[in-house]
C-alpha cells in the first residue's frame, strides 16, 4: 500500500506541476494582451491630446487670419510701397 500510495503521490505531484505550468503560461499571455491593451490607449490618448492642440492652433490661426483681413479692410489705401525693412 505504501508503494501505490507514493504513485498515486507522484502522479498527484506531476498533475499539479503541469496545471501551474499551464497556469503560468496563460498568466504571461493575459499580462501580454493587457500592457499591449494599455500601451495603445496610452498612445490614443497622446493621439487625442496632440489633435486638440492642433484644433485649438487651426482656431488661433482662423483668429489671426481674421484680424489681417479686418486691418486690409479698413487700411484700403494702404500700399506695399510703404513698408520698408
Amino acid at each position: 500500500t505504501y508503494i501505490s500510495d507514493f504513485n498515486a503521490w507522484g502522479n498527484c505531484q506531476t498533475l499539479m506541476q503541469d496545471y501551474l505550468a499551464l497556469a503560468k503560461e496563460k498568466m504571461m499571455e493575459k499580462i501580454k494582451v493587457s500592457a499591449n491593451q494599455k500601451k495603445t490607449t496610452v498612445m490614443m490618448e497622446k493621439y487625442n491630446d496632440i489633435n486638440v492642440k492642433l484644433r485649438d492652433l487651426n482656431l488661433e490661426i482662423a483668429k489671426l487670419y481674421g484680424a489681417f483681413m479686418t486691418f486690409k479692410d479698413k487700411l484700403p489705401f494702404f500700399n506695399q510701397n510703404c513698408v520698408t525693412s
